[in-house]
């Protein structure tokens, strides 16, 4: 029996238990301390950095220009994922063709008030679930006798930026080209007298 206990009443007083101090060795049983480790709240996980967002612009290619009438042509812009807060991305419009005498587009895109370095810029809004849009352009007929013209779309700039977004290093821009429509069936190539057949060599 503990020499302090009190004979009379043989309670004794309970034993106070010994603090642990950090960086101390616990002298206790090891089911006390496997207690301790559990009763620890674990630390948060680190939450996985967000994905990379690609932007990228394609276009439909070569389209000959229509004798009368229109011809359509277009420009795809496409994620690479759905972007996770509304992106804004900016595509620069240039190229040798001119906007409004050899092609159109649509009224709805939202255009810069400036020029840069001659090539109008316009902007296309994705939202939460949008991962690609597409920009038609109409091709005018043009009577003109011209070499092939061209109608360039590059990526300029992705709203938010930094490390979230960023454009294609494959596919930053697009082209199409619009070419001279070929000349109908037994038509010659170029206006003029046709050319007289060529006379046969002389066996040598």
């Amino acid at each position: 029996m503990d020499s302090r206990c009190h004979r009379s009443v043989l309670r004794c007083p309970p034993r106070r238990r010994p603090a642990l101090r950090a960086g101390a060795a616990f002298a206790g049983p090891a089911w006390a301390l496997l207690a301790l480790a559990v009763a620890a709240p674990p630390a948060p996980a680190a939450e996985p950095p967000e994905p990379r967002l690609v932007a990228a612009v394609t276009s439909s290619g070569t389209v000959s220009e229509p004798a009368a009438g229109t011809r359509s042509a277009s420009f795809r812009v496409s994620l690479s994922r759905p972007p996770a807060r509304s992106t804004t991305v900016t595509v620069a419009l240039g190229g040798t063709a001119t906007r409004g005498a050899d092609y159109s587009l649509p009224a709805r895109l939202v255009w810069y008030d400036f020029d840069d370095g001659g090539a109008k810029r316009f902007t296309l809004s994705f939202g939460p679930h949008d991962t690609a849009q597409t920009v038609a352009v109409t091709v005018n007929a043009d009577n003109a006798a011209e070499s092939a013209e061209t109608i360039t779309a590059t990526l300029t700039d992705i709203t938010p930026a930094g490390g979230f977004a960023t454009r294609s290093p494959e596919l930053p821009s697009a082209t199409i080209t619009i070419v001279e429509s070929a000349p109908a069936d037994g038509a010659p190539d170029t206006p003029g007298e046709p050319r007289a057949p060529s006379e046969p060599r002389a066996p040598g």
